[in-house]
């Protein structure tokens, strides 16, 4: 499934409804649930359909029910054939597709009783399997199964939000890689649990910040922070879409199933991190309604919504927060119709003021020849190819370089000219298609300039902010011309490089230190095949030394016995 293909809302307002399992939802509820002008609506249903009715009566306003098929500390195990049944009942009778059948299996709570204390980043042995099945079991029925939202705990100990993703994803693609993949192209999607806390400021100029930790108070208190170090924000999906696409090649919808703001008390402010300002409630309601502004402009395509936690902290003693009234106030932004998946589409400012919308590869064709002569050496064309490709993915992820566009078609950004299209470059641009440049898993910043006369400069030397760990100055062989910022892949060393036999491979890790290229299907294919093939060896080899130990073990018994 492509992303325009979840039936879906194109609203990104949502709430989390009851912590409670069996608390009513009367009609007055149910008024005021759609008084807030919402998108999703997150229900506890315990596998009967006790709640069909009013995810049914939210359907019918436009609202998307999201289920979560509750189970009391459901790990490890399997949804029962009970709650498959409702499963079928929702989608047969037009409810809903959206299904969560798992919760935050980073943690403790979450797992029944002989594992409790014991989880280790997950335990993708005993979780992934079971998701699995579920997974498989609600596709089958027509639904779209969500991967198990976490807790965001970063890297901290045994309940690591990063580190279980990591694990997750390994461990599917090592053991059960076509299963996996056909569950994320048929109806799969990630749930994320982003609680933004107080990282998120209103700059001098009046724009607002929930890029975290991309924002610039953070890098330039923590210079090359990325959501694998910190988890703790409106953005913290980007970990496993980060992962999806370095295993599967793939992007599925992700929607917050829980997370926002938490609501402060009556005279209190929240204030978790001290390098950003604090909140009290009316900060909570302005920052609310500038959160879902944000999400509908900056965000990107595939995050479709979020649903605030909790309907408990909105209607606390059955009164409403400022927040409540803020947002019946407002009329929600819309998220823009997807149109092609979105690793494929990038928005152009052009010259004359307009923005065109086309696909990402399409888009490449007119920028490579525009940036370096398409007679150049091929390797050389490839890796301005990823650099391209690179520098535009991380414009569209971090909510374009532009107010209503992710790049213009200028220097400013990267030149882009369709009358220089040529078949050398277009051989480049299809020979290295989807590889993107990584690093630690985020896609990187990927700077270029024409010449930069020796030696590349570090980021920090040119432009404000941190260091940036990618961004190292580093010896190249473009000669003593320079043209450009410095920083980044110099053209002209790439060309050299290629002239003297490097591949696009060496020119891309040679100018961005550290960094990792994302492998396409077939290699990722072939890599997995490769260990596999490796621990298949491994165990004949294990098998020989246990029987050779045996042999030998069988001869000092028998010696023993005529010694004896």
């Amino acid at each position: 499934m492509k992303l325009q293909d979840y039936e879906r809302t194109r609203n990104p307002r949502g709430m989390h409804g009851w912590g409670n399992l069996y608390r009513p939802y009367d009609d007055a509820l149910i008024e005021e649930i759609v008084a807030l002008k919402l998108g999703w609506f997150k229900i506890l249903d315990d596998g009967s359909g006790h709640v069909m009715h009013v995810c049914e009566k939210l359907r019918a306003t436009g609202i998307m029910p999201i289920v979560r098929l509750y189970r009391p500390r459901p790990y490890p195990g399997t949804l029962p054939p009970s709650h498959l049944d409702t499963v079928a009942r929702y989608v047969r009778e037009g409810i809903t597709r959206w299904f969560e059948p798992g919760n935050e299996p980073n943690l403790d709570v979450e797992w029944k009783e002989p594992y409790r204390g014991r989880v280790q980043y997950g335990n993708p042995e005993l979780v992934m399997p079971d998701w699995l099945a579920d997974a498989e079991a609600i596709i089958e029925r027509g639904g779209y199964p969500a991967y198990p939202a976490l807790a965001p705990c970063g890297r901290q100990g045994r309940q690591a939000s990063i580190t279980t993703h990591e694990g997750y994803f390994q461990w599917l693609a090592e053991n059960a890689y076509e299963r996996a993949r056909q569950a994320f192209e048929n109806g799969a999607w990630i749930a994320s649990h982003p609680y933004v806390l107080n990282h998120f400021y209103r700059d001098e100029n009046g724009d607002w910040h929930f890029e975290y930790p991309d924002d610039p108070l953070c890098q330039a208190a923590r210079p090359g922070t990325t959501v694998f170090d910190d988890d703790c924000g409106l953005l913290n999906f980007r970990v496993p879409i980060a992962l999806l696409r370095r295993y599967f090649g793939l992007t599925v919808p992700v929607v917050g199933t829980e997370g926002g703001l938490f609501v402060p008390r009556p005279g209190r402010i929240i204030r978790q991190d001290d390098r950003y300002p604090g909140y009290d409630l009316e900060g909570h309601a302005e920052a609310t309604v500038a959160m879902f502004d944000w999400i509908a402009r900056r965000a990107p395509p595939y995050f479709f919504g979020l649903c605030l936690w909790l309907l408990d902290d909105y209607y606390p003693r059955g009164r409403a927060v400022p927040a409540v009234r803020a947002l019946r106030a407002v009329e929600p932004r819309l998220r823009p119709a997807i149109q092609k998946e979105e690793t494929m589409t990038i928005r152009v400012l052009k010259e004359d003021g307009q923005v065109e919308v086309m696909e990402l590869e399409e888009y490449l064709r007119g920028v490579v020849p525009a940036e370096v002569p398409a007679l150049w050496p091929a390797e050389a064309l490839k890796a301005q190819a990823v650099a391209a490709r690179t520098y535009a993915l991380y414009a569209i992820e971090h909510g374009g370089r532009h107010p209503n566009a992710d790049l213009c078609t200028t220097t400013h950004c990267q030149a882009y000219d369709p009358s220089k299209i040529h078949p050398a470059t277009d051989a480049a641009i299809a020979e290295t298609a989807g590889v993107v440049a990584h690093y630690r898993g985020e896609t990187i910043n990927a700077l270029f300039c024409a010449s930069c006369g020796g030696h590349t400069l570090n980021n920090e030397d040119v432009f404000s902010g941190g260091a940036v760990p990618y961004l190292r100055g580093v010896p190249c062989p473009c000669g003593q011309d320079r043209r450009g910022h410095g920083v980044g892949l110099c053209q002209q060393g790439a060309r050299a490089m290629a002239e003297a036999g490097a591949s696009f491979q060496d020119i891309i890790k040679h100018y961005y230190s550290g960094v990792d290229l994302a492998a396409t299907l077939e290699e990722r294919i072939e890599q997995l095949r490769a260990k596999l093939q490796a621990a298949e060896g491994e165990v004949k080899r294990l098998r020989g030394v246990l029987t050779e130990a045996a042999d030998r073990l069988e001869d000092l018994s028998e010696w023993l016995t005529r010694k004896s």
